[in-house]
């Protein structure tokens, strides 16, 4: 990171609010045989979910992970949810440049994307609906959500919505 700065290659007037490395944890499949984890980029879903999970109170993360399952197989069921991916926060060494703010939640946090076969706005709800039921049970939040639709790669579709 610094090389790219050094060389004029970033742009330090941004606000960094998600920059960090992440580490794969584990999988959750709805299909017996499902598209692996390891190819879900290029299978081309029609869309994505990201979660960001804090586990709650004094609960670790083997307490969400074992409630979640728990909780996904039915979750998943007949649902357009294909597959998750969950990684693991990796803090930020202390040799990270100086306007890139420390998150001090970084280490208790986890993400998951959802692969979906559809446009995730449908099944929105769903995913409202698991949020829910993490947090009625006492295990964890989700701070942060996000849908996210396929681009036609080549194309121009969607510029138009991005400002």
């Amino acid at each position: 990171m610094h090389a790219l700065y050094a060389d004029n290659r970033g742009f330090q007037s941004r606000t960094h609010y998600n920059t960090g490395f992440w580490r794969y944890t584990w999988r959750a499949y709805r299909d017996p045989d499902p598209v692996p984890i390891e190819l879900a980029l290029d299978h081309r879903y029609q869309g994505m979910v990201a979660l960001f999970v804090e586990p709650l109170k004094d609960n670790s993360q083997f307490d969400v992970d074992a409630w979640l399952d728990a909780a996904l197989p039915g979750w998943l069921e007949g649902s357009p949810v294909a597959s998750i991916a969950t990684w693991s926060s990796v803090p930020l060494s202390d040799a990270k440049p100086d306007f890139i703010a420390a998150d001090p939640g970084a280490g208790r946090r986890r993400l998951q994307i959802h692969f979906v076969e559809g446009d995730p706005l449908d099944c929105w709800r769903q995913f409202g609906d698991l949020a829910d039921r993490m947090e009625r049970a006492g295990v964890a939040r989700v701070v942060f959500g996000a849908p996210f639709v396929a681009t036609d790669i080549g194309t121009d579709r969607y510029v138009d919505e991005l400002w």
